[in-house]
């Protein structure tokens, strides 16, 4: 496949891409804290687990 070593794009192209990066980029945010939040409960969990076995837990 052979590609054009350099693509003309009018001042609307442009903005449609920058405002689809834009939107990319936070939904990207947006699911790497979902996914923390997701895993918030584990760790909640093992605090729990630690202090009634009276152990501490530290982070890296």
């Amino acid at each position: 496949m052979c590609l054009p070593s350099s693509v003309v794009w009018t001042p609307r192209e442009t903005e449609l891409a920058l405002w689809a990066f834009r939107k990319w980029r936070f939904y990207q945010f947006t699911s790497l804290r979902d996914l923390l939040w997701g895993n918030a409960i584990f760790l909640k969990e093992a605090n729990a687990i630690s202090v009634e076995l009276k152990k501490k837990v530290g982070c890296l």
